[in-house]
């Protein structure tokens, strides 16, 4: 049986932004991943940093992690340590605020 580590951190991702949020460091585990914004029609998604450098939307059986809603919440994300953000580049996304919290 596969041992999962346990992260009981709660992960700012950003706060009220426009665009991409900063890569944010995360330990590895179970996770729920919180984002709303103002905007009615922009997408968002998070992602995760491969270890070549390149930003990958993250998947959950074939599922991207993505939403076009003013609000997401996905819960069950088995991640591995690396860093993590929330990622758009649609101007209709305003007011972004999205979190990333540490299911321990």
């Amino acid at each position: 049986m596969p041992i999962r580590r346990g992260d009981d951190t709660l992960y700012t991702l950003g706060v009220n932004l426009s665009g991409t949020g900063n890569p944010v460091a995360i330990k590895g585990g179970e996770y729920a991943v919180f984002a709303d914004c103002a905007g009615t029609t922009g997408t968002m998604s998070l992602q995760m940093q491969s270890p070549s450098g390149v930003w990958i939307d993250v998947q959950i059986y074939g599922a991207f992690i993505r939403t076009t809603a003013v609000s997401m919440l996905q819960v069950g994300l088995l991640l591995p340590a690396g860093r993590v953000r929330i990622a758009t580049t649609d101007s209709n996304v305003i007011a972004l605020n999205a979190y990333l919290a540490g299911l321990g």
